[in-house]
């Protein structure tokens, strides 16, 4: 499991988590893990106590990803506390094709478990 946690309050202009799966060719659709915690209350806990949720300084996060496929870049901006599905994409086989979680312009917090590449 890869974890990277980065804050938009201090977004740095080439910080950027890569995910580079080895992958058959194909049709995916990349997400975020279900269980990556995106909504404010679930960011706000402390083991099992649910902590108050200040909407200032803990922002929904809002952040853009960069899609290597084989059709080329394409940069998305994501609002995972709303949906985490990133989008459907062609790769090449091998470990061409990558996903790039960029801090660069976000707000909140930027926390990803890992990103899920499911075959479609």
């Amino acid at each position: 499991m890869i974890f990277y946690l980065t804050n938009g309050g201090r977004a740095g202009k080439d910080d950027y988590a890569r995910f580079r799966p080895d992958l058959e060719a194909g049709s995916y659709e990349i997400s975020f893990e279900k269980k990556t915690p995106f909504e404010p209350q679930r960011r706000a806990m402390n083991g099992l106590e649910k902590m108050p949720v200040n909407i200032v300084l803990n922002p929904d996060p809002y952040f853009a990803v960069r899609i290597h496929s084989k059709t080329g870049d394409k940069t998305i901006w994501v609002e995972p506390a709303k949906s985490k599905l990133i989008g459907i994409f062609e790769f090449s086989e091998g470990m061409d094709g990558y996903v790039d979680i960029l801090s660069e312009g976000s707000k909140g917090q930027v926390n990803c478990r890992r990103n899920n590449f499911l075959r479609n």
